[in-house]
Order: C-alpha cells, then structure tokens, then sequence
C-alpha cells in the first residue's frame, strides 16, 4: 500500500499565521494544524510554534499584502528584452525594483500583436524582509512560495477565456484572469455587497479593456449576484484551493512557476536591532494590483 504524499503549508496574512497539512492521492485531504494571530513584529516566534508541529520542508502561501502582480506586454523585436520588461513593471509597481527581489516568467507570445506577455510578481519591500527574516532565523526549508493569486490561477491553467474568480477566504480576494495571466487583484476584508464586484468588473473594464462574462465563485459567498447572471455573465461555483494548488507543486515544476525568492537578511547589531524594533512600516500595495515576476533570474523569452 502506497501512503498519500503528505507536504506542510503555511499560510501567512498580516494578522493571522496558518499551518495545513495536505494529503495527496486519489482524495486529497487537508488538516489545520494551528493557527496563530500575528503581526510583523511576532512573526519568528509565531512560525517557530508552527515549526513544532509541521516540520522544517514548507511551501508557503501568502496574501497579496506581500507582493505586488503585475501581467507585462514585452515587444518581440525589443533590442534589450529584459531592460525592456523591467522598465515596463517599475510603471506598475509603486516601490524601486532595484530594492527589492522580484521574478518574471513568460507566459504566451501573441504574434498577432507583436509581444511576449511575462507575469511578474515583486515583493513589497518592508513586509517581505520582515517575512523572510522570520522564516530564515528559524531555518525553515522553504521549497515553494506564492501569493494566492498565482496558486488559484494554476488550478485553472487550461481555461483560456477570461474571466473573474471571487475567492472568500480571510481575507477575500477578487482575481482577473486572461490565459494563464493574473492580470489584476483586490483584496476585499468583507465582500458583502454586489457593488465590491460591480466596481470591480468596470475597473476590468476602464483599465485593461476585458469584460470577463465567466464569474466563478470559490467559497460561500453571501452576496447575490442574481442580477449579473441577467446581465448575461456566466456564474459557475468551483471549489479552488490555493493550499491544494500549492501542495502539488512538485520540483519537476520548478522552472515552470514563479518562486519568488527569500530576501538576503543581513545580521543587524543590538543598536540596529532595537531602532528596527520601533518602527513599524506599513506601505501598502495599490489596489487593484496587475500582474508581475524575479530579478536575478536568468531572463529568456525564447
């Protein structure tokens, strides 16, 4: 008899720390092991808890409070391809690139248009050091890291039209997909009124020209979208799990997702650390947030 592979996930927002255990085989199950309130400032302590209980080999899954995801349309004739992508990303993402650690991977070539469309995902600087800080002083093995955008949009690679997923979770997170691409998210604390998803969809709209007539519903969802469904969008429930998406993610896959990498933490001295200790940066990505990819990566779009 062949056990079910068994992977441990962590699970990080801005106020609460998860860990799961993910089965896989035939009939995938997943188990809360614990979790934690946490902010910033108690993130290590939080995470060695979790350490206890799910081991040191983690995939790590984190809201979008961590990162920014951006889609970039590259020119296929573009002399400098790479100089290229990262000028066009640093129009979308609202802090220096060349300070922070960022990833990119080709996703299609429309001919037809003339361009490589890459997605990009960028750490939010201050939050991310703080994360990966935590994560390397308690000598986690971190095999696999994504924001849950790109988890969930894995679990519908083969879907080409495009579409909205309304994911309800804690938080909840509204996520514009084309192709393979996430071309916009916005994260949603309550999603309790038609008018979030309305404002939504017109900003689709306004901003990158799609009017995605698939909606499809991951979670309960208390809101009635009857009167989309009467405007002609196709409204479809489907059970979308970012903790199952990233649990599947084995290493013959590796060149084949956005791994976004640690941050290198410098030992800070006493002094360094307690001036740390008292300031509490909180910048915030822009919302909605468009798609995005990692520097130091070797750059081919062939």
């Amino acid at each position: 008899m062949i056990l079910p592979d068994k992977k441990s996930v962590i699970y990080i927002a801005l106020d609460h720390i998860e860990g799961v255990q993910v089965r896989l085989g035939p009939k995938p199950t997943l188990k809360t092991i614990a979790q934690f309130p946490a902010t910033l400032d108690n993130f290590q302590e939080t995470l060695l808890s979790l350490k206890k209980s799910l081991g040191s080999k983690v995939k790590v899954l984190l809201t979008e409070d961590f990162v920014y995801v951006v889609s970039v349309a590259v020119p296929i004739e573009a002399e400098d391809q790479k100089e290229e992508l990262e000028k066009k990303a640093q129009e979308m993402i609202p802090e220096p690139l060349s300070q922070t650690v960022w990833t990119y991977k080709k996703e299609l070539t429309l001919k037809d248009k003339n361009v490589h469309i890459i997605q990009v995902v960028a750490a939010v600087k201050s939050r991310f050091e703080r994360l990966s800080e935590a994560l390397s002083k308690n000598q986690f093995e971190v095999e696999t890291l994504l924001p849950v955008s790109l988890a969930i949009a894995r679990l519908l690679k083969k879907d080409k039209d495009p579409k909205l997923i309304i994911y309800v979770g804690k938080p909840n997170l509204l996520i514009l997909l084309e192709y393979e691409l996430v071309i916009a998210t916005e994260q949603l604390p309550l999603l309790d009124n038609i008018n979030h998803i309305k404002t939504f969809l017109e900003f689709a709209k306004s901003k990158y020209n799609l009017i995605p007539k698939k909606i499809i519903i991951s979670g309960s969802l208390s809101v009635d979208l009857s009167s989309l469904g009467e405007e002609g969008f196709e409204i479809q429930n489907q059970d979308l799990n970012p903790y199952l998406a990233i649990a599947l993610i084995a290493k013959k896959d590796k060149n084949n997702i956005l791994n976004l990498p640690l941050m290198d933490i410098k030992e800070e001295s006493p002094a360094q650390e307690e001036t740390k200790a008292k300031e509490h940066p909180t910048p915030s990505p822009a919302t909605p947030i468009a798609p995005i990819a990692a520097k130091k990566s070797k750059f081919s779009l062939e």
